[in-house]
């Protein structure tokens, strides 16, 4: 659900133009559904373009972005954004909907429920629970989330974050992000990076360089464990580990602790 660079070929010469990531077929059917999401595309690309003009600002202030730690955390904090719950919002439920809903196969309730909305399910989506009051259901590439909100069951569309990353990164501004990588998936890194490194205190921002950084949040839920975090920032002050052996050390006290927990 988001515009990207595409290559086509006119008069026999390729060239790259900017196209939407849904497509509009007539007599398909979903054509209400496509235009939905056409429009939830452009909301998109529109707030991609104020974040940008955001970080312009932002890269006035730093001069010297390459492995500038405070300048990645600082772009961070305005890549949250992609949090936003006005970008996946589709449509509520009755909350009777809840006994439609069980792990497994997505019952033919759930099904009408969605056709309804104009949203189709194929016969091949699963539903999983992710908690008590909340529900994932596969269908292709497409993931829905069911939340529990009390007096209504509300419905969310996934979208994959690193689609924006390759937007910001690759096709609009990749000097705000350490530079044009050599792929979208190289250029998708560093906006990940800086996503995850704005999730962390900024009073352990200084603790290590930006390379232990790079390493440590490669364990993408580090934050969420400041136990753990402030164990390996530890390790990294006491022992200089950087790279692989950073790595395995994060593996290890992760191990530790959970089996410390278990007891």
């Amino acid at each position: 659900m988001v515009i990207r660079k595409k290559k086509i070929k006119i008069n026999g010469k390729e060239i790259e133009v900017d196209a939407f990531d849904t497509s509009l077929i007539p007599g398909s059917g979903t054509e209400e559904e496509a235009i939905e999401c056409l429009l939830k595309e452009e909301e998109i690309e529109k707030e991609i373009k104020s974040v940008i003009e955001k970080i312009k600002k932002m890269s006035e202030r730093h001069p010297n972005k390459h492995k500038n730690t405070l300048y990645y955390y600082e772009v961070g904090q305005v890549l949250q954004f992609v949090n936003k719950k006005q970008f996946t919002y589709l449509f509520s439920l009755k909350p009777d909907y809840k006994c439609h809903i069980g792990e497994g196969a997505v019952t033919d309730e759930l099904r009408k429920a969605f056709v309804d909305k104009k949203r189709t399910l194929s016969s091949d989506a699963k539903i999983s629970k992710i908690d008590a009051e909340k529900w994932k259901v596969v269908d292709g590439t497409k993931t829905y989330t069911i939340e529990d909100a009390g007096t209504q069951l509300n419905i969310y569309q996934q979208f994959e974050r690193g689609k924006i990353w390759q937007r910001l990164a690759y096709d609009l501004e990749p000097e705000l992000f350490d530079g044009k990588k050599k792929n979208p998936n190289e250029a998708k890194r560093y906006p990940e990076f800086m996503y995850l490194l704005a999730k962390i205190n900024k009073k352990h921002l200084n603790k290590v360089s930006w390379d232990q950084w790079y390493e440590i949040l490669k364990f993408k839920e580090i934050y969420k464990d400041e136990n753990l975090l402030v164990r390996v920032l530890s390790e990294c002050a006491n022992n200089n580990l950087s790279g692989i052996p950073l790595r395995n050390k994060i593996k290890q006290l992760r191990k530790s602790m959970r089996q410390q927990n278990a007891k």
